[in-house]
């Protein structure tokens, strides 16, 4: 009788572990549509001049050392909102001064990212921007939908 149970608990404990497979999520840029491997179809498909492929190297990395510089300032202002928490006297205008600094600085990340997205799209060609549009039409709707503040990349954005 024992050894039939410990018999069951083993083929359990097995078929469990071998499921768990099953129910993982596919890797990124695998099975999900609008993974990396899709950013770099997109980009195929625009058949992008070589000007324009160092162009857009140098926007990704000047906008992402901006975003760096941004987020460091949201990180400091939600620390110096946090920090009102523990303070005893805080006054109405602190809390609300805080929280505009937040805002400001989340806003300042979102008018950064549609900048970005605005000089790629300024540097295509009116066929380009049709492949582009076709591909990316749910870029700018998905923003609100995932939160924009986490979401400053191209495969982070689904379509509607």
């Amino acid at each position: 009788m024992r050894s039939r149970i410990i018999a069951a608990m083993i083929t359990l404990i097995f078929v469990t572990v071998a499921t768990v497979g099953i129910y993982a999520q596919a890797p990124k840029g695998m099975m999900n549509k609008k993974g990396p491997m899709m950013k770099e179809k997109i980009f195929d498909k625009l058949n992008l001049t070589d000007t324009q492929k160092d162009q857009i190297a140098k926007l990704k990395t000047d906008f992402q050392t901006k975003m760096v510089d941004l987020k460091a300032n949201l990180q400091k202002d939600k620390i110096a909102l946090k920090a009102l928490r523990s303070k005893d006297d805080v006054t109405r205008n602190e809390v609300i001064t805080a929280v505009e600094a937040v805002n400001k600085s989340k806003n300042a990340m979102a008018l950064a990212w549609a900048n970005h997205i605005m000089d790629i799209r300024d540097m295509l060609t009116p066929e380009q921007r049709k492949i582009a549009k076709e591909h990316l039409s749910g870029m700018f709707n998905g923003m609100g939908r995932h939160g924009m503040m986490d979401h400053f990349r191209w495969n982070r954005c689904r379509n509607k």
